[in-house]
């Protein structure tokens, strides 16, 4: 199920997050960083680059969680 994150509470927002949060780690946590780095192509991004890019994209949402 995907949530609706605008319907959801603060803390229902968490328990989300600490489910993609694990998923991630069983999909990606037995990577090394040679793994992690891979890139298929020179105009490719590797799995850390795709990890990044989500993290770095979702501390933009961190101001307005905590102003709700």
């Amino acid at each position: 199920m995907i949530a609706v994150f605008t319907k959801l509470s603060l803390s229902e927002m968490l328990v989300e997050t600490e489910a993609v949060a694990a998923d991630a780690q069983r999909a990606f946590g037995h990577l090394n960083a040679q793994q992690l780095n891979w890139k298929p192509g020179a105009d490719s991004w590797s799995v850390a680059q795709c990890l990044e890019h989500l993290l770095t994209a979702n501390y933009a949402m961190f101001p307005a969680i905590t102003d709700s």
